[in-house]
């Protein structure tokens, strides 16, 4: 599978995926708590809903479009870049205003959606592929993400402690959301690696 140019892209972008999400999903509610002064119930609930209500509307978006179009790329490549702009947009915005964090929360749920329906066809399409190829590409595929969820986490955690070493802030409230911030902004740009690859995939379409 590793050979196949698309399937590598493909493989890549799931994994920068994940690698992001799963950060995210982790330390949105302490998040929106902190930063925000949420309590920490709602802060729960924002972050346990957002993601699966508004990740139904841009997974709709995307099958639309793609049928629509006939076209599998700009869809890819659109969910990646909303994925970066929505993780942009909450960690420079939240702490000056809850709406704009909560758009921030939407748009990056949107993105997440929207390039799902164009990733689970992309490789059925391509040349060369059977029924069991296809299978054993989404299992390499899902394996590759699935160890980056798991890594995510542990390296964010690493990194929120080094940011908050450098936090001005003087109370441990304050530095640790400058350190989830920062560690949050930074996980945001393995959405560009995700973008690239979506750049450089063959279309599949018509």
């Amino acid at each position: 599978m590793w050979r196949k140019q698309g399937i590598r892209l493909l493989c890549i972008i799931f994994m920068m995926d994940f690698f992001c999400y799963s950060y995210m999903v982790v330390i949105l509610p302490t998040y929106l708590a902190k930063a925000a002064g949420m309590a920490a119930s709602a802060a729960g609930l924002l972050a346990a809903a957002a993601f699966p209500a508004i990740g139904i509307l841009g997974s709709m978006a995307g099958g639309i479009l793609m049928s629509a179009t006939g076209k599998r790329k700009p869809i890819l490549a659109a969910g990646q870049a909303l994925k970066l702009a929505g993780v942009l947009v909450l960690t420079l915005f939240l702490e000056q205003s809850l709406p704009a964090g909560i758009a921030g929360i939407i748009i990056f749920a949107v993105g997440n959606g929207m390039w799902m329906p164009v990733m689970y066809t992309i490789p059925m399409e391509m040349d060369g592929m059977d029924d069991n190829r296809v299978g054993a590409a989404f299992a390499f595929m899902s394996s590759c993400g699935f160890l980056m969820g798991f890594i995510s986490p542990i390296l964010g955690g690493g990194l929120t402690n080094i940011m908050m070493g450098m936090a001005p802030g003087q109370t441990t409230v304050l530095c640790h959301v400058f350190g989830l911030k920062w560690s949050l902004f930074l996980f945001g740009f393995t959405n560009i690696a995700a973008l690239l690859c979506a750049l450089r995939i063959e279309e599949t379409g018509k």
